[in-house]
């Protein structure tokens, strides 16, 4: 069975709701709502960062590794890959 994409839309929507989430402190919603994001958009760089740094703060800290990886592999030379690298370095 293929996955239909999601909504462009519902996705932003989403994204921005995690992300006003984390500004609000909201750190458990904005998990959930990142991981909304993962499941509809697996690759999208701004959850796999962000969630990242919320599970790292967390003390998940080998997921947050997994998710920094992951946007490296998957948005290899953006800004978000280069940040995730500096995460990834700061812990070894």
């Amino acid at each position: 069975m293929n996955r239909r994409p999601a909504p462009e839309p519902v996705l932003r929507a989403t994204l921005r709701a995690a992300l006003e989430a984390v500004e609000r402190g909201q750190d458990e919603v904005a998990v959930r709502l990142f991981r909304e994001v993962l499941a509809l958009d697996v690759g999208n760089p701004v959850a796999l960062y962000s969630l990242g740094l919320l599970l790292d703060r967390r003390g998940n800290r080998a997921e947050a590794e997994r998710l920094w990886r992951e946007l490296q592999r998957t948005a290899p030379g953006t800004d978000l890959a280069a940040k995730a690298e500096r995460e990834l370095a700061r812990r070894r």
